[in-house]
């Protein structure tokens, strides 16, 4: 599960983001999340008499070892995560604002026991399970936004920071970004690397849904026979949430 010194230095990010509304610093934290870097100029002295805004807050992340310069181009910097742990305390960030937001609480123990079935029987039935009993518990209202990205959020806040996996958002080969890519940590007695492709409708007819679960099931194969080819061989699902009312899963052979 997630590592208790991972869990608490999440706050130096709250800490830092937080002093913006609400709106600026989720724009920040869905492009760092997204693509796992932002651009920006860089404050060299900060002047507390001026207004806290967007480049004052990527900067202290910098200055706190939370993102480090990769490049820049005419004074404007391209800051990226440093490295894993990291990314993890972001993810961390994340789940911290959507329990809160959202008012509830993931749980720890159905985490756990997905991990374990999934290293040890190669399934991802109660993962996806839980996933779609945090849907249920959402509004109807929290829903009306939602997308195959907000699903993909879900997972991720679920599965970063555990010993089991390590979890990687868009993995990029010649057919694309394939949604989720999981491989067993040295921990793992698990030899199993994890593809998942993750839809989302709204709403859907039978026939809808089985037309988009067809469409998850091919672009995953095309995901699934490229990694292969790079030498990552996975136990591949296409998994399609219906509103918070129905799912599907196909594995991908």
């Amino acid at each position: 599960m997630a590592d208790i010194n991972v869990t608490s230095d999440y706050k130096k990010i709250s800490n830092i983001l937080g002093l913006l509304p609400a709106e600026v610093s989720d724009i920040i934290i869905q492009e760092i999340l997204d693509k796992e870097s932002i651009s920006e100029k860089l404050v060299f002295q900060f002047n507390f008499e001026l207004p806290f805004t967007r480049i004052e807050a990527i900067s202290l992340l910098f200055y706190n070892g939370l993102l480090t310069i990769q490049g820049d181009r005419f004074q404007v910097y391209d800051f990226v995560i440093p490295n894993y742990v990291i990314k993890v305390m972001y993810w961390e960030y994340f789940r911290y604002l959507f329990e809160s937001r959202h008012q509830i609480q993931y749980e720890s123990i159905p985490v756990r026991d997905a991990l374990i079935e999934m290293s040890e029987s190669g399934k991802t039935d109660m993962l996806v399970e839980y996933v779609h009993s945090i849907l249920k518990n959402l509004s109807n209202r929290d829903l009306q936004k939602f997308s195959e990205k907000n699903i993909k959020m879900i997972f991720m806040t679920l599965l970063m920071g555990n010993n089991a996996y390590f979890v990687k958002s868009e993995h990029e080969n010649n057919e694309g970004y394939s949604d989720l890519l999981l491989i067993p940590t040295q921990l793992n007695p698990g030899k199993d690397n994890f593809l998942l492709e993750l839809k989302y409708l709204k709403k859907s007819s039978k026939e809808s849904l089985e037309t988009e679960k067809n469409k998850a099931v091919e672009q995953a194969g095309k995901y699934k026979a490229e990694l292969a080819a790079e030498g990552i061989v996975c136990k591949t699902y296409a998994i399609v949430f219906v509103g918070k009312s129905a799912y599907a899963v196909q594995e991908v052979f």
